[in-house]
C-alpha cells in the first residue's frame, strides 16, 4: 500500500507535476494570496477553532500576505 505525501511533499507535487506546466504555480499561488486576503478581511467572522485560535489563524494569513508581497510586489 502506498504511503500518503506528507503536506509538503503534496504541494511540491502540485507545484511540479501538471498537464497545464508551470501555469498552476501561478494558479497556487494566486489561491493563496486569495485565501489570505480573505482571512485578513473577514476576520471577524472566522470560527474559532478547538486546534486554531482566530488570532492566530489570522496572523498567519497576514505573514504569507506579507511574505507574498515582498516576494512578488
Amino acid at each position: 500500500m502506498k504511503q500518503k505525501p506528507t503536506n509538503e511533499e503534496f504541494v511540491v507535487e502540485l507545484m511540479n507535476y501538471s498537464p497545464y506546466g508551470g501555469l498552476v504555480q501561478a494558479f497556487i499561488i494566486c489561491g493563496i494570496e486569495s485565501y489570505c486576503n480573505d482571512v485578513i478581511k473577514n476576520a471577524e467572522h472566522i470560527p474559532i477553532s478547538g486546534l486554531v485560535s482566530r488570532e492566530v489563524w489570522i496572523g498567519i494569513a497576514k505573514d504569507i500576505k506579507a511574505k507574498l508581497d515582498m516576494n512578488y510586489g
